[in-house]
């Protein structure tokens, strides 16, 4: 008991004797990065931008092989969890050529690839729209060339530069008024309205029907089936 208060008290000591820092939370700082990559890679080498018309951006990534290597990694631990294959047990760690070929014999050719591709471009394009270029992204980004193309040459590992189209606010500047402090107001716009098309309509029509389309039994015995009709085959 002797030995234990002794020890506490020199710890004690030692605490106070310290730096009063030590007793001062630090706050962390925190960096950003996408969820399968270390924080100690790069998440982009560079990004380059263009303007396209009606407030579209087309933008060039250059992804380092880091990112490639790792985007690749996680969609294999992905898939492993739930893929069954004959020898490996279910959650176990799969070989991606192994993974690869059972994919491909399902019809999933590069899904794998695909997939990593992906994941690289819903990661790093609002990053980089925001941060490096300062605008905000609308809608959907899209690849210039589709990842089943760009799967054929994508090798884990090596830079990638992936070019993407994506929508963003326009810049909108108004016109100083002298006397108004709101020059927006009381301004008039036209717009085009586009050509009645009676065959969309019709469809969109028949979708809506189908869609909230109630079952009515039929007593009559010598009903026959037509066209559209529900039944139960017992």
């Amino acid at each position: 008991m002797r030995f234990q208060q002794d020890f506490l008290s020199a710890v004690l000591c030692l605490l106070l004797a310290g730096s009063s820092d030590a007793f001062v939370p630090r706050q962390r700082s925190t960096i950003v990065h996408p969820a399968f990559i270390s924080s100690s890679s790069s998440c982009l080498h560079a990004s380059t931008l263009e303007r396209l018309p009606e407030s579209a951006v087309k933008v060039k990534l250059e992804i380092p092989g880091s990112a490639t290597k790792a985007a690749y990694e996680k969609a294999c631990t992905e898939l492993s969890k739930s893929i069954t294959i004959p020898g490996f047990r279910k959650g176990s760690k799969i070989p991606p050529h192994v993974l690869e070929q059972a994919m491909a014999a399902k019809g999933g050719r590069n899904a794998l690839r695909v997939q990593a591709i992906n994941a690289l471009l819903a990661e790093l394009i609002e990053p980089a729209l925001k941060e490096e270029h300062g605008l905000e992204p609308i809608g959907q980004p899209t690849l210039e060339t589709p990842a089943e193309d760009i799967a054929d040459d994508f090798k884990p590992g090596d830079d990638l530069e992936l070019s993407v189209k994506c929508d963003v606010w326009p810049d909108i500047e108004w016109k100083t008024i002298e006397g108004k402090e709101k020059p927006y107001l009381g301004l008039k716009g036209s717009y085009k309205r586009k050509p009645f098309d009676q065959a969309k309509f019709e469809k969109a029509l028949n979708d809506l029907k189908e869609r909230y389309a109630t079952l009515e039994t039929i007593e009559d015995k010598n009903y026959e089936l037509q066209t559209g009709d529900a039944c139960v085959v017992n």
